[in-house]
């Protein structure tokens, strides 16, 4: 792999707010009402259908009717069962030491809420959406900005830095299959395989997905590493 450095992403997009869902008409779709469709003519294929405002949200995602968001300080769940009429039915606030929540994943009864301000993630029993509990907070030592849920497991973007300087990246899995007892069970680190990536201080693991046994780590300047 060259290991010629390419450009830093410098935003997190981290600013983003859950407002609202929309539906599409047949044909081409449109954020921007008076966008061109190519001929010439304007095209308004989006509507506001209804929205449900949560403050501060970053990340959302959906399981059945419901919609968890990550709210900074913890999580926000929203019912969707009359879609005219979303109603924001929970929020939870982590414990200490939790804390700048930028990601949400669900798998079942479980979330995930991972802690970017804080040296872990918090596991929430999700079996009652609209009264969501903590189960326990798990230290990793560092902050954690992406995680994936899958088969009660934890896939976790774990990054040290220093003065906001990236020293060391890896991906760790959890074994979260008993919440209330986690345990860590796999490690991988970008500086055992391509090391001057590591200590150049612009690779964090940004994001992380698994899918067909394979897991996929976004690492910035070093691309993306898949794992088997």
């Amino acid at each position: 792999m060259n290991e010629s450095r390419r450009a830093v992403l410098k935003s997190l997009g981290t600013g983003m707010a859950l407002g609202s869902i929309v539906t599409a008409g047949s044909g081409s779709v449109a954020a921007n009402s008076n966008r061109s469709n190519g001929t010439g003519a304007s095209v308004s294929d989006l509507r506001l259908f209804s929205e449900a405002a949560v403050g501060n949200s970053h990340e959302v995602v959906t399981q059945g009717r419901y919609a968890y968001v990550a709210t900074g300080s913890g999580m926000a769940v929203v019912d969707w069962r009359n879609p005219g009429r979303p109603e924001v039915v929970a929020s939870l606030d982590a414990s200490d030491p939790a804390g700048g929540i930028l990601d949400v994943k669900v798998e079942g009864d479980l979330a995930l809420l991972s802690s970017n301000g804080g040296p872990g993630i918090t596991l929430v029993d999700v079996s009652d959406p609209a009264n969501p509990e903590e189960i326990t907070f798990f230290d990793l030592g560092h902050d954690v900005h992406n995680g994936f849920l899958l088969d009660g497991h934890a896939y976790l973007t774990v990054n040290e830095s220093v003065d906001n300087v990236f020293s060391e990246a890896r991906t760790a899995i959890v074994d979260v299959s008993d919440p209330s007892s986690p345990s860590k069970v796999g490690e991988y680190r970008l500086g055992d395989h391509f090391p001057k990536f590591a200590a150049s201080g612009v690779a964090p693991c940004h994001d992380i997905y698994v899918q067909d046994d394979l897991l996929y780590q976004a690492y910035w300047d070093a691309g993306c590493v898949v794992q088997t």
